[in-house]
């Protein structure tokens, strides 16, 4: 399986490492642990980036990478019809952070499959860098991402 990532070039090396956890909570973690949100296509990757930055200050050294993961690798899956009815709310309510919380510690799978805000019928793909088996996962492309400008214009 195949699932991608945006990421400034200095973070790309340790794109699987988590570290943003720790300084930056998510729809699906609170701040203070490691975990690497992917995409299940780069169109969604780009998505996810360009709802959390001003478009016209877009990083320019933005790299995609693509991310294998193993065809055995468990995978749990948090089903949209089970979220809070709010779940689309921004910003996210305090459930979703719960849930990924004791996914995180839980360490069950390496994986959680969860939806979309950006595109509900997509699949965003949850990293645990403290899962043994995030070992198998493999950066298998790396290359230079930049912004369509008729996204990023004003008015």
């Amino acid at each position: 399986m195949k699932v991608w990532r945006i990421c400034r070039q200095p973070f790309a090396t340790t794109a699987l490492d988590g570290v943003g956890g720790l300084y930056v909570g998510g729809r699906w973690h609170r701040r203070g642990r490691p975990i690497v949100y992917t995409a299940s296509s780069a169109a969604l990757a780009a998505l996810e980036v360009l709802v959390h930055v001003d478009p016209l200050d877009a990083p320019d050294d933005l790299r995609l990478l693509t991310l294998e993961l193993p065809d055995d690798l468990l995978i749990e899956r948090a089903e949209t019809a089970a979220l809070p009815v709010r779940w689309l709310a921004v910003p996210a309510p305090d459930e979703l952070a719960l849930l990924g919380a004791e996914w995180l510690a839980s360490r069950r799978t390496a994986a959680l499959s969860v939806p979309s805000a950006v595109i509900p019928i997509e699949r965003n793909l949850l990293l645990n860098p403290l899962h043994p088996a995030i070992a198998q996962v493999r950066i298998t492309d790396d290359q230079p991402f930049s912004f369509d400008p008729r996204l990023l214009r004003d008015g």
